[in-house]
């Protein structure tokens, strides 16, 4: 079961080497990527044994992470764009420069 919209069109990168891979999304509007947002969003939850979650919510910019024992995840949403980040703790660094270099 997917939990993207049919007007959605994405793209995925992942670097075995680090165990990361980042989705990036392109919707047919902002209304669409503010729902997939919210579906990975919920997709990822708030699990009990999070150890750190960040919440920034705004009409043009949303970012959610959470630290879960060994695993990093990130969902962040600009305008009709989303993009979605996992990969292991230890390399939240590279993902955090990663997602920095192209301004999310």
């Amino acid at each position: 079961m997917s939990i993207l919209k049919p007007d959605v069109s994405a793209r995925t990168a992942y670097d075995e080497t680090i165990d990361m891979q980042i989705d990036f999304a392109v919707c047919a509007d902002q209304e669409t990527a503010t729902t997939t947002y919210n579906g990975l969003k919920e997709f990822i939850g708030e699990p009990k044994t999070a150890e750190k979650t960040t919440n920034v919510d705004s009409a043009a910019y949303s970012k959610y992470t959470v630290e879960n024992g060994e695993l990093y995840f990130v969902v962040a949403r600009i305008e009709d764009t989303v993009l979605y980040g996992t990969g292991k703790l230890a390399q939240r660094s590279k993902m955090d420069e990663l997602l920095g270099a192209i301004h999310y």
